[in-house]
């Protein structure tokens, strides 16, 4: 003869912490009712769904107050923030290089399968919606955006180089002289 389980009362239970209501919430708003990413239902767009996210206060308080924080500890101990930095810096490149280049390379791998897939095929916008851009468009707008890139980090960069580790025997590094010397030398490069 089998036992009749018995039933838990109704109402809350004896044991649950207020976290519990709070994950309830989070993981309902993270789920959607057809169980995929909403960002993958076919032609419904984010503003159609009318669902707004709110800001999560606790990671904004303690993230804000970690900066802030550290910008106060460089501001009045800039020695100690160096010499912590580079140590760590030091530390990674040394220990956990490799990871930085698996990681791009997978990276790369990742969004290669990806645009190759079934899934390089979802159209980032509603069904049937024409795109505002052609393909040649976001190429030159890329290509565009790579070249300015380089000349705003490469056109202070070079300068600077020149400035910093002049030419052997040509003047001191850091003096009036490394500065003509390494805008002539700028010049010189880029052939100005």
């Amino acid at each position: 003869m089998d036992t009749p389980t018995p039933t838990r009362p109704t109402g809350s239970h004896p044991t649950r912490t207020p976290a519990r209501p709070r994950l309830r919430r989070f993981v309902r708003e993270l789920s959607y009712p057809h169980g995929i990413h909403p960002a993958l239902v076919p032609g419904v767009s984010v503003e159609d769904r009318r669902v707004r996210y709110g800001v999560d206060r606790v990671i904004l308080a303690v993230v804000g107050l970690l900066v802030v924080g550290f910008v106060v500890w460089g501001v009045l101990q800039p020695d100690a923030v160096l010499a912590v930095s580079s140590a760590a810096l030091d530390w990674v490149m040394v220990h956990a290089g490799w990871l930085f280049v698996l990681l791009a390379i997978g990276m790369v791998v990742f969004l290669l399968v990806l645009a190759f897939s079934r899934y390089g095929e979802i159209p980032l916008g509603l069904d049937g919606e024409k795109p505002e851009y052609s393909t040649a468009s976001w190429s030159a707008m890329l290509f565009a955006a790579g070249i300015g890139i380089g000349i705003i980090f490469f056109g202070p960069y070079e300068p600077l180089t020149y400035y910093l580790a002049p030419r052997p025997g040509a003047y001191e590094a850091g003096s009036e002289e490394a500065v003509t010397g390494a805008l002539a030398q700028a010049a010189l490069h880029w052939g100005v």
